[in-house]
C-alpha cells in the first residue's frame, strides 16, 4: 500500500527502510513497520520492482474480484490493484491472493462502494 511503502522504499534505496508511523491502510496484512530481515534478503535477491498501490486501487481490485465471484481481503487485492494501474508490465508477476480474512461489515462497505479512501 502507498501508505505502508517500506518495501518499495527499501528496494529502491538498497537499504532496509522503516515506516516512521504505524501505517493506516485497509490492507492490514501490510501494516508493518518494516520488512523482516529474512524477507528483506529475499527481496534483495529476487525482486526487481515493487509498486505503490492506493487505497482506491485496493478497493477497485476487491470489487473486480467480487464481480467474478472471488472474495478477497484488502491485502490479497494489492497485486491486482498494482496490475490495474500498471497495465504495460511484462514478464513474470507474482500474485498472492488471499481470501476471507476481512471484517464482513468492512467487506460489504468496500464492495458497495461506501469505502474507497
Amino acid at each position: 500500500p502507498a501508505s505502508a511503502d517500506d518495501a518499495y522504499r527499501s528496494l529502491h534505496s538498497g537499504q532496509l527502510q522503516e515506516n516512521t508511523l504505524d501505517p493506516m491502510t485497509l490492507a492490514d496484512g501490510a501494516r508493518t513497520r518494516s520488512l523482516g530481515r529474512r524477507n528483506w534478503k529475499v527481496v534483495q535477491r529476487r525482486v526487481t520492482d515493487i509498486f505503490r498501490v492506493s487505497e482506491r486501487q485496493i478497493t477497485d481490485a476487491m470489487q473486480l474480484f467480487h464481480q467474478h465471484g472471488v472474495k478477497v481481503e484488502p491485502t490479497g487485492a494489492l497485486t491486482l490493484g498494482a496490475l490495474l494501474k500498471n497495465t504495460e508490465l511484462t514478464g513474470t508477476v507474482v500474485a498472492v491472493i488471499s481470501g476471507a480474512n476481512v471484517d464482513p461489515d468492512l467487506y460489504e462497505q468496500i464492495i458497495s462502494g461506501e469505502v474507497h479512501s
